[in-house]
């Protein structure tokens, strides 16, 4: 049996006029700074308030989009050798992430950054700046407070887990990091690392932190 047509009388598709107005075109820049905006606030937890969203501050959002857009990637760090040891390697690690972009956009370095609890409350914002006063760029923030679980992080967990993985390749430190081959836990395998390589108070520090 057929299926009934869906058009038995060949009726026209009424033309519905197109609604809303047409805006300025710098207007509606502003309106997709301003979305990006809401959008970053929202996943660090930031509150979104009318003040924040002034004229001003849309435009920082629109350079940190031009930016994060336009990133290029940082180079491998050396291979390891006598005269860069897995202390030097440890101790350039973070700067090294900090050049390298996750899925959302944000340092790779905020994987292994000290602290992981987010402020119930954020700090209140620069004048002017979409970012706190306790930070220098908008980056800076998203490192410091982008959220540890998600999908976003456990791909960009993952992904540090394999950098390290692909820098230590035939080295003796690499054994640190098998407890975590099967979850590729990135934080997990760097803060291994760091116990076992690095000296006695800078891994009292680093427990004391993430404690």
């Amino acid at each position: 049996m057929s299926a009934p047509d869906p058009n038995p009388f060949n009726l026209e598709t009424p033309i519905v006029a197109r609604s809303g107005t047409a805006i300025p075109t710098l207007c509606e820049q502003r309106l997709t700074a301003a979305a990006y905006a809401c959008k970053i606030y929202e996943s660090i937890g930031r509150s979104i308030e009318i003040p924040f969203l002034n004229r001003l501050r849309p435009k920082e959002f629109q350079k940190h989009k031009e930016a994060a857009d336009n990133y290029s990637e940082s180079e491998s760090l050396p291979a390891l050798s006598k005269s860069f040891t897995i202390q030097k390697f440890l101790d350039q690690f973070p700067t090294f992430l900090r050049d390298i972009l996750g899925v959302s956009k944000v340092a790779l370095s905020y994987v292994i950054c000290e602290s992981t609890v987010v402020p119930v409350t954020l700090p209140e914002l620069k004048p002017n700046k979409p970012w706190s006063i306790e930070h220098n760029s908008m980056m800076e923030e998203l490192i410091a407070y982008s959220p540890h679980s998600g999908p976003a992080y456990e791909a960009d967990n993952a992904r540090v887990y394999n950098l390290l993985v692909s820098h230590l390749a035939g080295i003796t430190a690499l054994g640190s990091t098998s407890r975590w081959q099967k979850s590729r836990n990135g934080r997990g395998a760097y803060l291994d690392l760091m116990m076992h390589n690095m000296s006695s108070a800078k891994w009292e520090k680093t427990i004391a932190i993430a404690d």
